[in-house]
């Protein structure tokens, strides 16, 4: 067992039971991110890129978007003309930067201490940073007797051993300050507890539970996938790459039911309708229409992606799928169900209310109508980006089965809540920052009161009496408690902001609120004049004339720039598929080595194969050992390597090929 198990387990049972789980100790990291940002606004790519730019920190959007919420909890930003901006009030009371300067000037004198302790007493001629890998090393050991005699005032033990190596002077350098040098023994103290805090953000064995979502089929609705295929932005699309993506790396069944595909067609066929006759976009309305009329796209360009359409679905590993077909011991009451989507939803075409009347139905065929307490071997679940959704059908099966609402995992999940535990599941990747940097980051985001400290020694003291704990039950606590946190969320009031686009877009979305809200005061108001239509007459027909113009221009460019996009995909998807492929074909090739060996090979181990297959027999030992201890199997690790390769070859492609750059509207 690691050292670090029993601290950051009961860290982690104390800190459920004052109201918080792993996801709230990150929302310090974005406060901090939130008050250095150059504008209020807050955007989700930018604030990605600002947390991994100052914390190393790497989160997917979907993640950020949860982690976010938190922090609107918290007061840290508020929502104002449909978008989040920060609360610079708030924000002015966090410290962040002056503890973490603070805690790195402790740390260094620390250092400087431990050298000076080091050749008084035991005549050694130590580094800085020889000094500072045996203190880590000290602490990577055993950071409870420090934290226990700086929180009850117990005796530091002396170290054991008798050869003067680097644990035992940081050892013995700790009891030593214990007992004579006060202040060095609160530095000490600060750094012994931000590295404690560093073990339960990035706790190193979380491989073993990533292999279950390979028994979930995920199922994604129209809105998710019409963003993840690019129609309605590159900034939405990214976000749902990034579940998409992480969903593969796991194993999911990644799946699309047939009428949703069919309910995409509807959908581009209408836009394509409406770019074909102009009169009609004045009733036309939606984020992907927009988004086409902005990049310059034709009915034309539209009925290409139609023709397209299930080979892209295919790049994205997506299956298109039958719904199960009804069965009376499966069946649920569709008419209630109806309800309560009209109630929460408020649809505009009947025929979208019947296609997720079928999804949500599908998925409980699906789950054979039972109840399932674990997200990751649920065998379905259907993803949405419609809040309203998610909330009605959490309600209707609550109240079905009643069921508590944090009790059961949902039939239909908001996409973000859904990334936010997926990513939970992977192993967060250490920051590629100095150690010290990481304690000192930790302690100013993280560090709890006192009176806290006090539960977290006395909850590790009886965990240590208990003598039973283990790496999974921190792992499997860990994420259990906040997926219950984030499944609750789907019954509470949403607050609704864009941020999923840039600065730009997150600052036209608020003049949009802005101007329908004060529209929709001056509507009565206004009144046309004769001249003041003459006037737009001829304005308009000189802008059209110029737009005539440009929209030519734009259409050549967006044909030439989509036709090398659509290239660099097709080639990086085919390469990443051939890289699976010969990874898959190595692999057998090893095994057929290791099987004629030691089958066909009397006189093996010896002869002139012996060097060729005893390589192959490590080769194929080492896997097994990571099968077992992390769960990655041949099919985890092909894909791995195919999504890899593809994203490899398709950024150098991307930045290889001189794409064509559209002309400004």
């Amino acid at each position: 067992m690691l050292a670090a198990t029993i601290p950051s387990l009961a860290i982690l049972k104390v800190n459920w039971d004052a109201h918080r789980d792993h996801i709230d100790n990150f929302v310090p990291f974005v406060a901090e991110c939130l008050r250095t940002a150059p504008q209020p606004e807050v955007s989700l790519p930018e604030l990605q890129e600002a947390v991994s730019r100052d914390f190393r920190l790497i989160i997917p959007q979907g993640a950020l978007r949860t982690i976010l919420k938190r922090a609107a909890h918290r007061g840290y930003v508020e929502r104002t003309e449909g978008i989040y901006r920060r609360n610079d009030k708030t924000l002015e009371g966090l410290d962040f930067s002056r503890v973490r300067d603070d805690v790195l000037r402790q740390y260094q004198s620390i250092i400087i201490k431990l050298v000076r302790f080091a050749k008084e007493r035991y005549g050694l001629q130590w580094t800085p940073e020889q000094a500072d890998a045996a203190l880590l090393a000290c602490l990577e050991r055993g950071s409870v007797p420090i934290l226990a005699a700086a929180v009850d005032g117990r005796v530091v033990p002396p170290p054991e051993e008798n050869i003067p190596h680097g644990d035992f002077v940081a050892s013995a350098f700790a009891a030593d300050v214990s007992e004579g040098d006060p202040e060095g023994f609160d530095f000490l103290e600060t750094v012994v507890k931000g590295a404690m805090l560093v073990n339960v953000l990035l706790f190193p064995d979380l491989g073993g539970v990533q292999r279950q979502f390979a028994r979930v089929q995920v199922y994604f609705d129209t809105g998710f996938l019409l963003q993840a295929l690019g129609l309605e932005g590159e900034s939405r699309q990214a976000v749902r790459r990034e579940l998409i993506d992480l969903l593969y790396e796991q194993n999911a069944a990644l799946m699309v039911f047939e009428h949703t595909l069919y309910e995409i067609r509807n959908v581009l066929e209408g836009a394509s309708h409406s770019l074909r006759n102009p009169g009609g976009l004045r009733h036309a309305h939606g984020d992907m229409l927009q988004h086409f009329i902005e990049s310059g796209y034709s009915s034309s360009d539209v009925e290409l992606v139609l023709a397209r359409l299930e080979k892209m679905l295919r790049a994205l590993h997506l299956q298109i799928k039958p719904r199960p077909a009804h069965t009376k011991p499966l069946g649920v009451d569709e008419v209630k169900l109806e309800k309560f989507l009209r109630e929460d939803v408020g649809y505009h075409r009947k025929e979208t209310l019947y296609y997720d009347i079928d999804s949500v139905t599908a998925i409980h065929r699906i789950r054979q109508g039972r109840l399932q307490r674990q997200i990751e071997s649920c065998e379905a679940i259907f993803v949405t980006t419609n809040t309203n959704l998610a909330r009605a059908a959490a309600r209707f099966f609550q109240e079905e089965y009643e069921a508590g609402r944090d009790s059961v995992v949902p039939h239909v999940i908001l996409d973000h809540i859904f990334t936010t535990l997926v990513w939970l599941k992977k192993p967060l990747a250490a920051p590629d920052l100095p150690r010290k940097r990481m304690i000192a980051d930790c302690y100013a985001a993280m560090s709890p009161p006192d009176h806290l400290w006090k539960k977290y020694l006395d909850e590790i003291d009886r965990l240590q009496v208990l003598g039973e704990t283990s790496d999974d039950d921190y792992n499997l606590l860990r994420f259990s408690l906040a997926a219950r946190t984030s499944l609750m969320e789907l019954t509470f009031g949403d607050i609704q902001a864009f941020t999923e686009g840039t600065v730009a877009e997150v600052l036209a979305a608020a003049q949009a609120a802005a101007r329908a809200e004060t529209e929709a005061k001056l509507e009565a108001q206004r009144v046309a004049t004769e001249a003041a239509d003459q006037i737009a007459a001829a304005e308009k027909q000189r802008a059209a004339a110029v737009t005539a113009r440009l929209e030519a221009e734009r259409h050549a460019h967006l044909a030439e720039r989509q036709a090398q996009l659509d290239r660099i995909m097709v080639v990086s998807t085919r390469m990443g598929r051939w890289a699976a492929r010969a990874f898959n074909c190595v692999g057998v090739a090893l095994l057929a080595l290791i099987t004629y060996c030691l089958l066909l090979i009397p006189d093996f181990p010896g002869g002139r194969l012996w060097p060729l297959g005893a390589a192959a027999v490590l080769s194929y030992g080492a896997f097994l050992v990571a099968n077992g201890v992390w769960g990655t199997t041949m099919m985890s690790l092909g894909r791995k390597v195919e999504l890899r390769v593809a994203h490899f070859v398709e950024k150098r492609l991307t930045n290889l090929v001189e794409l064509p750059q559209l002309p400004p509207q």
